[in-house]
Order: structure tokens, then sequence, then C-alpha cells
């Protein structure tokens, strides 16, 4: 508080972004300090780590609030954890290409909003309202990164 002033330490600590996604695996959850940190490790697997992080100088009581919900959120008997890995496992399963004869399933349908967005030069697309022209972004720019066509992270200047 004494850094920034009473006015805009409170204008920093009323943003209330639950999470944000830094693409392609990294979620920060700046109301709870929280860091989760989806790792690749298999065509089929993944292993997920959270972190709590303690942000300088703020009260000792707010890092122990985000400890208690990490661990109510993220541990084996969560119902937040449970129900989003069942639905991750689900995924999986319906886009296994073992499951499918071939590539054109209808079993992820990303196509709400598709054609009622914004395209931009650069190639990403806004959705308007419901859209999921988000998830359609995210999963373009990933087949990019992987067949080369954007630079990795590590190489960008």
């Amino acid at each position: 508080m004494q850094r920034h002033g009473e006015t805009k330490t409170a204008d920093i600590l009323a943003i209330d972004r639950f999470n944000t996604l830094v693409f392609p695996n990294l979620i920060l959850n700046i109301r709870f300090q929280q860091i989760r940190l989806f790792e690749p490790v298999a065509v089929d697997q993944t292993v997920l780590r959270s972190f709590c992080f303690r942000m300088k100088g703020a009260p000792e009581e707010m890092f122990h609030s985000s400890v208690r919900f990490m661990m109510s959120q993220n541990s084996p008997a969560s119902m937040i954890s449970q129900d989003d890995h069942e639905a991750f496992k689900n995924l999986q399963t319906a886009i296994s290409p073992r499951d499918w004869d071939d590539r054109e399933s209808d079993w992820l349908d990303v196509s709400r909003g598709y054609g009622h967005e914004t395209r931009h030069n650069d190639g990403t697309v806004q959705g308007v309202g419901s859209s999921e022209a988000g998830i359609r972004n995210q999963l373009t720019a990933w087949a990019r990164y992987m067949t080369g066509e954007l630079p990795h992270a590590s190489s960008a200047g």
C-alpha cells in the first residue's frame, strides 16, 4: 500500500479474474494465488501440478487462504477436480483414434458461434456472445506450433 497508495492498492486487489490462461498449458488464478501447470507426458497422459504463491507484502492470512483453497480444490476428493478430470478423461476417450476409424469424428464439436465472429489480420477470430472461437483459436495455434508454422516460445524474439 505504501508504494501505490490506498486507492490504487484497492483497485489492484479488486481485480476479480478467476483464471487467466497462458497458452498452451498454464493457468494463473490471481484471486487465490494459484498456478496450475498442465504437462503432457504422453499422447494420452498429462500431469497437473498446482502451486501457491505468496504476494510480497500481502497479509499472512491471504497466503494461508490460498493454501487452503488449493488443497480443497485440487485434492483427489475435490468435487471440482473430480468433475474436471472426468471431463478431460471423457474428451481424451472421445478423440482417441483407437475409438473411431477416421479423423472426421463429430465427437468434439466446437462450432458454436462459427460464422458469426470477427476475423482479424493476424488470423485470430473474436467470438460474439456465447462462442467457442477461443477454443478454435487455441486448437489452430496449437496445430501451427506442432507443425512448425509458429516459433516456439523459447525461440521467439
